[in-house]
């Protein structure tokens, strides 16, 4: 049997399309963001052998990060670019998840994205 554990850093982007058109008029953008962020893993399992060179092993995988402080560039239709972070607010009873100029970073809650998992495998080890 074994454990393990650590922390990593993570690179998370987010690409975000938002488009409206009301018959008249065309209102959007194209977002790219990203940012780094810090979480930490660990597991655990065992490894059976099969032979000298070839083993089995079963076991588990656990990661937990919540990634915020997202930025980029929005791109609207007429192709002028602004600055732009990542928000998750509550806005007139209705959540949000968008870009927004980074004007308004006083005005909105920050987003994050929650790349918390698990896995569980089964996998064969070859030695040379």
């Amino acid at each position: 049997p074994y454990l393990y554990g650590g922390g990593g850093l993570y690179y998370s982007s987010l690409d975000i399309a938002f488009q409206h058109f009301d018959g008249v008029d065309r209102t959007g953008y194209d977002a790219k963001l990203s940012t780094w962020g810090y979480g930490i893993h660990g597991g655990g399992g065992m490894e059976f052998s099969i032979t000298p060179t070839f083993s089995l092993d079963i076991g588990f995988k656990v990661r937990w990060a919540d990634i915020s402080g997202y930025e980029g560039t929005a791109t609207l239709p007429d192709g002028e670019e602004r600055d732009a972070f990542f928000v998750s607010d509550k806005v007139d009873g209705k959540l949000i998840f968008e870009a927004m100029p980074v004007e308004e970073k006083d005005n909105y809650d920050e987003g994050s994205v929650n790349l918390t998992g698990y896995t569980i495998y089964i996998g064969f080890k070859a030695g040379f």
